[in-house]
């Protein structure tokens, strides 16, 4: 038997709604409801509601709109947002038992802007304690909350505010994926665990000897301050391998000075994927620019930029993308911009670190990109 269409008012406008049981999702007739919707059959005819606005949507058989607009090109929106909470007090303390310098928030930040974009940055301490690293955190763009200290009651205040600005974000700003907690304190286990309650994924930093094992646990992910630290001074700092030891690469030339012939240009769709034109990178005068640096040198910076994001990438993905690779470095150097160093497009330049023996790189043509993986030393 055939459920029998109810009538409701919405609007102003007299609208007939089939059973949503039925359908999977209520279809209206006879009008105009909200959302521009201009409602033209009842459940069970052949044709399916329509939006008045550019999107529209159709109702397959289950009853389930899906909208119809073409998949767009990657956005920003399509990166990982990334919020920072930072126990200033906690990190500080644990940095200071290891006879380390100050914390560095710099590689941290780093580290993180690997992962994706941060959005939210905040650090909680008692700062009269700590007016030397003030002005360093407002520099990279920190929001200082000051919780002074209340002796009276003995509890660290400071935890508590950033537990409660924590879960106000999650439910405020649903479009942050991702909740870094710098922080060893066992006491933040519970807060990891509401957030990943309301389905956010949490990433925890600490200092090796001082962070809780409770604490590690229960976070999707935990890094250690001392690895970041560790990652940092190990970076690379030259070619993988030394110039005209090794194999020619499938495909490739074999590497050459700059004032050899240009690389060859990439596979058709390469450059295209990694949004810039097919052309080889500008092997003019190495002439000096304003900030004193020769186009050599400023290549040289460029390929160590790249080789220390892809090794830092590998750890986090695999296969790692060259359009991976390209969104990361701009997300760690915002003032990035390869033609600076003498590069038309991206591809060239990872062409370049191939053939200069920092990369290797692998073409994909179904995908019309390459992979991209650090040489062996």
């Amino acid at each position: 038997m055939v459920d029998q269409p109810k009538v409701c008012q919405g609007m102003g406008n007299r609208t007939v709604m089939t059973d949503a049981s039925r359908t999977g999702v209520g279809v209206p007739e006879g009008g105009v409801g909200r959302g521009g919707i201009r409602l033209l059959t009842a459940w069970g005819y052949p044709k399916a509601p329509v939006l008045t606005s550019p999107r529209s949507f159709v109702a397959p058989a289950g009853g389930v709109l899906k909208s119809t607009v073409p998949n767009k090109e990657p956005s920003v929106s399509d990166e990982t947002s990334i919020a920072v909470f930072i126990d200033f007090e906690n990190l500080a303390l644990g940095v200071k038992e290891q006879d380390r310098a100050n914390f560095r928030i710099d590689l941290v930040l780093k580290r993180l802007l690997e992962k994706g974009r941060v959005v939210y940055k905040r650090a909680y301490c008692d700062w009269s304690r700590f007016r030397g690293v003030t002005r360093n955190l407002h520099a990279h763009g920190i929001t200082m909350v000051d919780i002074p200290e209340n002796k009276i009651s003995g509890k660290n205040s400071a935890d508590i505010h950033m537990v409660v600005d924590a879960l106000d974000l999650a439910h405020i700003k649903p479009h942050i994926d991702v909740f870094a907690l710098l922080s060893g304190d066992s006491d933040f286990s519970p807060l990891v665990s509401k957030l990943k309650e309301n389905n956010k994924r949490v990433i925890g930093l600490g200092v090796k000897n001082s962070t809780s094992n409770l604490l590690i646990d229960s976070c999707d992910e935990f890094i250690y301050y001392d690895d970041v630290v560790r990652m940092a001074e190990d970076a690379p700092k030259g070619p993988r391998r030394s110039q005209g030891k090794t194999a020619t690469p499938k495909g490739v030339v074999a590497a050459k000075e700059e004032s050899a012939i240009a690389p060859p240009a990439p596979p058709q769709g390469a450059s295209k994927a990694l949004g810039r034109p097919n052309r080889a990178p500008n092997t003019g005068a190495l002439s000096k620019d304003l900030d004193g640096q020769t186009l050599k040198e400023r290549r040289q910076e460029a390929l160590l930029r790249l080789a220390q994001i892809v090794r830092s990438l590998e750890r986090d993905y695999e296969p790692v993308w060259g359009s991976m690779v390209k969104q990361a470095i701009r997300r760690v150097y915002p003032g990035f911009n390869e033609e600076y160093y003498g590069y038309s497009s991206f591809v060239a330049l990872l062409e370049d670190a191939q053939d200069q023996d920092y990369v290797d790189l692998e073409y994909d043509e179904r995908r019309g990109n390459y992979k991209v993986r650090l040489q062996p030393e």
